[in-house]
């Protein structure tokens, strides 16, 4: 019996350890939410804040979700980088003078891509960066923004004043992709693109 019941005990301390670890991410979040409360009691934070910040993090939990996602690809062969890369910059593809280039620039350029989260009616600051929603919906100078639309294509351009500088702001919780100019031409800086270059190049003189 003694023995029986210690076998059972592992057993079911093995199966509830396997169990407890399966979803990282949610492990994760649920810290993640543990120590913004803490930080919130800590710092008695009004009710008001406390529940935007709530939802705020609830809202960032996808967002965080796709960075892991991203560290796994970087540990990728490159012919692996690109084939599972191809959905993702899908939406690049809108892009004019992207939609013309190779796809290894593309897939290059897809790595670089950084995620903000931005809250209802909170301002999208001009950033000279390409934008692309990736989830929920913004507004642009009077126009609704949805998942895979973008702006800021002429961040191409070296001159401020011929750059488009429309008021951006986010109607609901939005996860927005931004590349910076200076990540773009750092990429496009490899002796391996210079086809991409040159278009680049003529879509800066078609601007």
């Amino acid at each position: 019996l003694l023995w029986g019941g210690i076998l059972w005990a592992y057993i079911i301390g093995n199966a509830c350890g396997i169990i407890s670890t399966l979803d990282v991410a949610t492990i994760a979040h649920r810290q993640r939410m543990d120590q913004l409360n803490y930080m919130m009691a800590d710092q008695r934070l009004p009710t008001a804040m406390r529940v935007r910040l709530r939802a705020y993090f609830q809202a960032m939990r996808t967002m965080l979700k796709n960075d892991s996602y991203t560290a796994l690809i970087l540990q990728m062969s490159p012919q692996l980088q690109s084939e599972v890369s191809v959905q993702k910059s899908e939406c690049l593809r809108t892009v004019s003078y992207l939609s013309v280039c190779g796809e290894k620039f593309v897939v290059a350029v897809t790595t670089r891509l950084s995620d903000t989260l931005y809250t209802p009616q909170e301002s999208i600051n001009f950033a000279d960066s390409l934008m692309i929603v990736s989830r929920g919906v913004a507004s642009r100078d009077g126009r609704a923004k949805t998942p895979g639309n973008t702006w800021g294509d002429d961040f191409i351009l070296r001159n401020l004043e011929l750059k488009d500088r429309a008021p951006s702001f986010a109607l609901t919780y939005v996860d927005i992709l931004s590349l910076s100019r200076e990540s773009f031409y750092r990429i496009l800086d490899n002796p391996n693109f210079g086809r991409e270059r040159g278009i680049v190049r003529r879509a800066c003189a078609y601007m």
